[in-house]
């Protein structure tokens, strides 16, 4: 977590999520508590507590889906649709499920789906956790819409989609162990070996620069200037997002600095 101040907007208190979890989350420690009942507002990615099931439903079939008559089967290579096949039917989930989603919505419900089998679940995350402490007794307020994050996936490269779905498929046996050290090193307050692990699939594969840059860095800067404008009033606000975005030289807390905010790590991180 961390803290940040300027002489002429409000106090920011920035909570690095995780989004989902193997268990529900009872606390985070007492830096964390203070900095929860001094806040006036809170700041969340999505405000799920404004969602419907159906509108939910309608942004997702705007836009993952494929144009009909096309299908999943002809818009992917001949090999890369074959491991996917061979992938549903060792998970039992049968073909006409995926026929006509697009190849980035495959990829998030495949990975959606190994998280689900580890027993990970998102209504366990830090995100929810403060949505609901707040329904009923502080504002929420939403940076971002699911609508604007599917845009993100839907604007890439269709060669980039079919590498996120081949590696997802490659690496399904890996999900489990990969969040559970994500998860370790977030509740220990590692940021390093959290940063680590967060972008270690780019130092691998600098293909994926593009991903990141849409995933992370965009992101970054337009959930930064929100939090900035937001502050205008003066008023305390507790902001979680992905802790991914809290992350290094292009993070959130360093942004701000670099704009002239004080940013410190209260209570010496989240426990």
């Amino acid at each position: 977590m961390w803290r940040a101040e300027h002489p002429d907007r409000g106090t920011l208190y920035l909570l690095g999520s995780i989004h989902l979890n193997d268990r529900r989350i009872e606390g985070l420690g007492p830096a964390v508590d203070a900095a929860w009942r001094e806040s006036d507002e809170l700041v969340v990615e999505i405000d799920t507590s404004t969602l419907s099931p159906a509108d939910s439903q309608a942004v997702v079939a705007r836009w993952a889906t494929l144009r009909p008559p096309q299908t999943l089967a002809e818009a992917l290579p001949p090999g890369l649709w074959q491991k996917v096949v061979a992938h549903l039917h060792g998970r039992g989930i049968p073909e006409a499920y995926v026929a006509h989603m697009k190849p980035w919505f495959l990829y998030l419900v495949l990975v959606q789906i190994e998280f689900e089998r580890a027993g990970y679940l998102p209504e366990h995350g830090v995100d929810e956790l403060f949505i609901r402490a707040a329904t009923g007794t502080k504002p929420i307020a939403g940076l971002e819409t699911i609508e604007l994050q599917l845009q993100v996936f839907d604007a890439m490269p269709v060669s980039l989609q079919h590498q996120l779905l081949a590696d997802s498929l490659d690496q399904s046996e890996a999900v489990a162990d990969e969040v559970a050290a994500l998860i370790d090193a977030w509740s220990r307050g590692d940021e390093p070996h959290l940063a680590e692990l967060v972008f270690a699939p780019l130092d691998k594969n600098p293909e994926l620069a593009g991903f990141y840059d849409r995933l992370f860095y965009a992101r970054n800067r337009t959930m930064t200037e929100a939090v900035v404008e937001l502050a205008r009033d003066g008023r305390t606000r507790f902001v979680v997002v992905g802790a991914g975005h809290m992350l290094g030289s292009q993070g959130i807390p360093a942004r701000l600095a670099a704009r002239g905010w004080s940013v410190s790590r209260p209570g010496g991180g989240v426990r």
